[in-house]
C-alpha cells in the first residue's frame, strides 16, 4: 500500500480568539507528558499566549488544535479565557498530520544563551529593573540578574560566544581580573563549577594571608619556603643522633634555628571565609643531620640511594606533598559547597522516600551525638540564635510539617561533623555511605569527595 502525502497550498486563514477549555488537542507525536515549568506558566500568565496555536474547525464546529498543545495546556492551567488560534490547519490524513508535526518541531531553532543575555541587556538599558524583566518574561529573577551581570562583562560576554553556559559565564565575571582563574574555570563542566569556583575564592584568601605572614617572618629574619616549593624534610624525620645510637629523638624546632637549613613553611586553610594560618619549622639541608629511623623506616632514606635515583625519589615525595596539599584544598572547597547544598535540600517541601532509612541508621549508630550537634542542625535549617534543643522543638511545634526536615538536619549535622580531610586520605565506610547517599539524592560529588566515596582515583590526582 502506498501512502500519498498531499501538500496544500495555504489559503488565507483567520485568527480567532477561543476559550482554551473548549478546544480539542489532536493526537501528537510527542509521547512524553507535557512539562509545564514555572517559568513558562509565569510567562503565559503575564503575557498570555503570544504566538497563535494552529488549528481547524470541524463541520460540527469543534476546534481541533494540531500545533501548540503546550501553549493550550498552559493557558488552561493559568486560567486564560481566550487564546489566539490560527485557523490554517486542514482535515489531514494521519501521515500528513505526523509530517506536519515533525516539521513544526524539528525545524525550530532554540534561542542561544547569547541572544537571551543580549535581549535582557537591551531591556535593562531601556530602564526595566531585573524584577520587571523577570515578571514580563516569566524568567526566574536570579537568571535575569545573572544574564545582565554577564552582559556587562567583556570577558564573560565574549565567552558566551564560545558556547559556554550562563553559569560558567557568571563564574568568569567573578574572576575576570584573574586570567589564570578564568582559564581554570574553562577546563571544567557546569557540574564541577561550584567547588572549582569555591576553591578559587579560597585561594584568594589563602594568598593574601600567606603573603602577610611571610612578610612578617622574613622581617624577623626567617627563611620562608615558597608556596609551591616542596623540597624540604620535616623535623620529626631527622635526628642528630649517630646511626649506631638507639635513642633517636626528632629535631626540636627551637634547637634547629641554628641550622643553616632552617626554614618556615606556612599553611593556610579557610573556614567560613576566614583564613587560619599555621607555621612550622622544616629543614632544607637534611644532609646536615641523620635519618631518624634509618633503615628501619618504612620510607626510603633518599641519601642511601644511588645518586641517579635520588632526584627521582625526591620528586616522588614532592608529588605526594602536592597531592596532599591540593586535595586538602579541594576538600575544604567541596565541604562549603556540600553544606550549601544541604541547606537548599532542606528547603524542599518533599523529602526523599528513603530519608527515613538514612535517618534511622544515623540516629541509631550515632545516638550519643544527637544533643551535641543541635547547633549544626539549626545552621542547616537557617534558624538563628544560640544552639538550643528547645528552639528546634519549638520550630516543629509551630509547624509540625517540618518534623522530618528537623530530624534530617540533625542527622546531616552528625554526619558532617564526622567528615574531615581524613575522609579522602583514609576512606572509611561511614563517610562513604554518607556521600553516596547524598549523590543518590542529586548532589554532585567533587573529585576529592569521590575518592572518599570509594570511587577509583583518577590517574591525575591533582585538580585545579
Amino acid at each position: 500500500m502506498t501512502t500519498t502525502i498531499t501538500t496544500h497550498t495555504p489559503a488565507i486563514a483567520q485568527v480567532e480568539h477561543i476559550d482554551p477549555t473548549q478546544v480539542v488537542l489532536e493526537e501528537n507525536i510527542r509521547q512524553q507528558a507535557v512539562v509545564l515549568d514555572d517559568e513558562f506558566l509565569d510567562s503565559v500568565r503575564s503575557n498570555g499566549v503570544v504566538t497563535p496555536v494552529s488549528g481547524r474547525r470541524a463541520d460540527d464546529g469543534t476546534v481541533y488544535i494540531r500545533y501548540g498543545q503546550r501553549r493550550v495546556l498552559a493557558a488552561r492551567e493559568v486560567g486564560l479565557t481566550t487564546i489566539p488560534v490560527y485557523m490554517n490547519a486542514t482535515d489531514a490524513t494521519v501521515a500528513e498530520r505526523v509530517v506536519g508535526q515533525l516539521v513544526e518541531n524539528e525545524r525550530r531553532a532554540e534561542m542561544t544563551e547569547t541572544e537571551r543575555v543580549d535581549a535582557y541587556r537591551v531591556l535593562e538599558l531601556e530602564g526595566l529593573s531585573v524584577a520587571k524583566i523577570a515578571k514580563a518574561t516569566g524568567t526566574r529573577k536570579d537568571r535575569v540578574q545573572a544574564s545582565v551581570t554577564v552582559a556587562a562583562s567583556e570577558v564573560a560576554r565574549a565567552a558566551l560566544d564560545e558556547v559556554v553556559s550562563l553559569d560558567m559565564a557568571l563564574a568568569l565575571v567573578e574572576f575576570e581580573d584573574d586570567p589564570e582563574a578564568c582559564s581554570t574555570i574553562l577546563q571544567y563542566n557546569d557540574d564541577e563549577l561550584p567547588w572549582v569556583t569555591q576553591k578559587l575564592r579560597n585561594e584568594r584568601i589563602i594568598s593574601a594571608a600567606w603573603e602577610h605572614t611571610a612578610e612578617e617572618l622574613r622581617e624577623a629574619g626567617f627563611t620562608v619556603m615558597e608556596r609551591n616549593d616542596y623540597d624540604y624534610t620535616n623535623l620529626h624525620q631527622l635526628t642528630d643522633a649517630r646511626p649506631e645510637e638507639e635513642d633517636r629523638p626528632g629535631l626540636d624546632a627551637d634547637q634547629h634555628t641554628g641550622c643553616p637549613g632552617n626554614a618556615i613553611i606556612i599553611s593556610v586553610s579557610v573556614r567560613d571565609g576566614e583564613p587560619s594560618t599555621d607555621q612550622r619549622a622544616v629543614c632544607i639541608r637534611p644532609e646536615l643531620h641523620h635519618s631518624r629511623w634509618g633503615h628501619r623506616n618504612a620510607k626510603v632514606d633518599v641519601s642511601s640511594l644511588p645518586e641517579e635515583e635520588q632526584e627521582a625519589a625526591r620528586e616522588q615525595r614532592r608529588a605526594e606533598r602536592r597531592r596532599l596539599i591540593e586535595n586538602n584544598k579541594n576538600w575544604d572547597a567541596a565541604t562549603k559547597v556540600r553544606i550549601d547544598w544541604l541547606v537548599e535540600f532542606l528547603t524542599r517541601k518533599q523529602l526523599p522516600k528513603d530519608a527515613g532509612e538514612f535517618l534511622a541508621i544515623t540516629l541509631t549508630r550515632h545516638a550519643s551525638d544527637v544533643n551535641n550537634y543541635i547547633g549544626g542542625a539549626q545552621t542547616l535549617l537557617n534558624i538563628e540564635g544560640y544552639s538550643d534543643s528547645k528552639r528546634l522543638a519549638a520550630h516543629v511545634e509551630n509547624d509540625p510539617r517540618t518534623a522530618g526536615h528537623v530530624n534530617l538536619a540533625i542527622a546531616f549535622a552528625i554526619r558532617e561533623n564526622r567528615t574531615s580531610r581524613e575522609s579522602w586520605r583514609t576512606p572509611n565506610e561511614t563517610d562513604k555511605a554518607y556521600l553516596l547517599q547524598l549523590e543518590a539524592w542529586g548532589y554532585h560529588l567533587a573529585p576529592v569527595e569521590r575518592i572518599a566515596a570509594g570511587y577509583p582515583e583518577p590517574d591525575t590526582a591533582e585538580v585545579a
